[in-house]
């Protein structure tokens, strides 16, 4: 199942925490932007580390990606409905 995982976290020690931990699964897109190709009890594992580490005024977003849709390396996709 592949997802994309973002975050918006202020603190420099937990966005280096957090990077290192979701690099397992994946590269980095954009900062704090990545795309995982993980199976249930991964993303299960990602939502719960992602849980405890970010406090108030930390954000994440986990989101699955359609089956067959790809960004790409290299992909001019600036916008998708």
């Amino acid at each position: 199942m592949r997802f994309v995982v973002a975050y918006d976290v202020s603190d420099n020690k937990k966005r280096r925490k957090i990077q290192k931990f979701i690099s397992q699964w994946s590269d980095e897109w954009q900062k704090s932007v990545y795309e995982v190709d993980v199976s249930r009890g991964e993303i299960k594992r990602i939502f719960k580390f992602l849980s405890e580490v970010c406090e108030d005024g930390d954000k994440f977003l986990i989101f699955p990606i359609k089956e067959g849709f790809s960004f790409g390396r290299g992909s001019r996709v600036e916008f998708v409905i």
